[in-house]
């Protein structure tokens, strides 16, 4: 099966676009198939998690991701950045930070995060965590890392 592929935007007087053609089945498509549907679930999950989850699991959850993503521990990474992505305000941030960093799951300083505790950090997290994980390898390979 081939796809037809327009780049451009339709003129009004129906100037012609270039098609390029995309075969289905090939690496390519379906390594942008599985991102496709990765990046659905991980938004429907997401979506749920911060109405239903609090502040603690979800950062948790989101440093986990980090780190599965990354295969890296050590982030750079600021409240104000942490803020947005949990749809909450920086202190916050701060709160939930000092309260894993006294757990001694992490080490928080001046917008450096190391991961201490990987599965204590998991036991903190909701499990939208696992939820995520599973569809990426399942969707992706136990190898997708974003940074090797």
């Amino acid at each position: 099966m081939r796809l037809a592929l327009s780049w451009g935007i339709q003129a009004s007087h129906e100037m012609p676009l270039p098609i390029y053609p995309v075969s289905f089945g090939t690496p390519f498509t379906t390594t942008l198939s599985g991102l496709f549907c990765t990046t659905k679930a991980q938004v429907s999950q997401t979506t749920a998690c911060n109405s239903l989850h609090n502040v603690d699991q979800r950062l948790a959850r989101w440093l986990l991701e980090v780190n599965d993503r990354t295969d890296h521990s050590h982030f750079k990474l600021t409240q104000e950045f942490l803020a947005d992505m949990l749809g909450v305000r920086r202190p916050s941030v701060t709160q939930t930070a000092q309260k894993l960093q006294e757990k001694g799951l992490i080490h928080y300083h001046r917008g450096h995060i190391d991961i201490l505790d990987l599965d204590g950090l998991e036991t903190c997290a909701c499990e939208c965590f696992h939820t995520i994980k599973y569809e990426y390898d399942r969707l992706l390979g136990e190898k997708h890392r974003l940074f090797p």
